[in-house]
């Protein structure tokens, strides 16, 4: 994505983003990370969110390092 219009109360929003737009960028991960770093950091996400994502990246590491 390089180009996003939306309608925002009856006016036509646009956002180019340049050619050299770093990919995380354009797809919109860049923002979801940062927003994802700025609730963590706020204390926004509820203890059990965190001990979810967490159990989850355990059990991928011990996937990994099964694999290995």
């Amino acid at each position: 994505m390089i180009n996003l219009s939306w309608e925002d109360n009856g006016t036509t929003l646009t956002v180019e983003l340049a050619d050299w737009t770093d990919t995380l960028e354009s797809k919109g991960f860049k923002a979801m990370l940062e927003d994802w770093v700025n609730i963590v950091v706020s204390g926004g996400m509820e203890e059990k969110v965190k001990q979810r994502n967490f159990s989850t990246h355990v059990f991928c590491d011990s996937l990994v390092e099964h694999i290995r």
